[in-house]
């Protein structure tokens, strides 16, 4: 069995430490395992520590979960078996854009073209309380 979609703590969505995770890997005997936080690829520093590394026996391919922009949607693009170091200054920039006030402006009207009401209207809310997911109403 194999699990190359979850999220550590590293992603907003996230519940579990990347240790927590290796843990759940070994007792759920999985044979591989992808770590794709949104565009974030800490988990894979922690695992550079063998007392975290070591707690799966099984085989671990590297994996991020990128935010893009295709014909003025936003999109999330899955991506494996990159090096981290080369990968790390483009994640960069690209949680940089992802918290520009363009991309809240193209989320704002994406949600509402799809009938997601937000609490209070964009302007009333900080960059930073914008991108916290419980200003939504549905």
């Amino acid at each position: 069995m194999i699990d190359l979609h979850c999220h550590s703590t590293y992603s907003p969505d996230g519940s579990f430490s990347p240790a927590q995770l290796m843990d759940m890997a070994e007792q759920q005997r999985l044979e591989i395992l992808s770590i794709t936080d949104h565009d974030h690829i800490g988990a894979y520093t922690d695992l550079l520590d063998p007392a975290i590394r070591n707690r799966f026996s099984g085989r671990m391919i590297t994996g991020v979960e990128i935010t893009a922009i295709l014909n003025g949607q936003p999109v999330e693009v899955l991506a494996y078996g990159f090096d981290p170091e080369k990968l790390a200054p483009f994640l960069e920039e690209v949680r940089e854009r992802k918290n520009s006030k363009a991309h809240l402006e193209l989320l704002y009207r994406e949600y509402l073209a799809r009938g997601v009401k937000l609490v209070r209207p964009m302007e009333e809310y900080s960059d930073e309380e914008f991108l916290n997911p419980r200003r939504f109403v549905f």
